[in-house]
């Protein structure tokens, strides 16, 4: 079922402080990711649909939660647990998780493998705080999703599929479409650039060639033209080779 707006958030990112810079890129990854056209149209209700995810930057001390954290958990449909080994060791980690649960249940909670393993033998391995460990082989025990396999891209569109109850093939296809089209876009933005810049200096070839400065004139015709060294990628202009030949032409017939 689709999130409505009972709640102020749509997820609360539980992490311990060294994982900071994945729950960072993981707030900015869920709150503006675009659902697809296609997708807004067969359910209009995901337009009204909440996207805030809670991120604590507060250093916690004391021995119970804060009333802001209680608060934030509360006002949260989910709660996604990034889980490493400094984040199993962490007690507030591990007693968000279990208020959470009190609050709403294991189907709500969604943990990411960002580092570690999951039941490890080894408890310098161990990624899953010990609120997560104890449902394991029970009917509430909580799969991961496992970023260090499957790329943080893919994991955080698994976890926007699944608060929003769409399919992930659906959603990593259009996402994966709208990447290509920005790579083009930024690869059509470059060459306009080096066209322009490829104008510049067939123009400055041309002038120093009209002053005498025959060497000058060669080097910036030849900076102007795509080359293995320098910019392969370079668009070819005609100006570019037109102020080349003109400054080729007073040497010799044996270049």
């Amino acid at each position: 079922m689709v999130p409505g707006n009972i709640k102020e958030y749509l997820a609360f990112i539980s992490y311990q402080r060294d994982d900071e810079n994945f729950a960072e890129w993981l707030q900015h990854q869920l709150e503006h990711y675009r659902i697809p056209i296609n997708v807004l149209e067969a359910q209009p209700e995901l337009n009204d649909c909440r996207r805030k995810i809670f991120l604590d930057k507060t250093e916690l001390s004391g021995g119970i939660l804060s009333d802001e954290i209680d608060k934030a958990l509360m006002s949260s449909h989910f709660l996604i647990v990034l889980c490493s080994p400094s984040s199993a060791k962490s007690k507030w980690v591990d007693k968000e998780i279990r208020r959470f649960l009190s609050l709403n249940g294991r189907t709500s909670v969604i943990p990411l493998i960002i580092s570690g393993t999951p039941y490890a033998q080894n408890p310098e391995e161990e990624c899953f705080a010990p609120a997560l460990r104890e449902l394991r082989n029970t009917s509430d025990e909580i799969l991961g999703i496992n970023v260090s396999e499957m790329g943080r891209e893919v994991a955080s569109i698994k976890a926007i599929a699944f608060m929003l109850s769409l399919k992930f093939d659906t959603l990593w296809q259009r996402y994966e479409r709208d990447k290509e089209v920005e790579r083009q876009r930024l690869i059509d933005e470059r060459n306009k650039l080096l066209r322009l810049q490829s104008m510049f200096l067939s123009e400055k070839s041309t002038a120093e060639l009209s002053a005498g400065n025959l060497s000058v004139a060669r080097l910036l015709a030849l900076k102007a033209l795509p080359s293995d060294i320098d910019n392969p990628d370079r668009p070819l202009v005609k100006e570019a080779d037109n102020a080349l030949r003109k400054a080729m032409s007073t040497m010799s017939n044996t270049f």
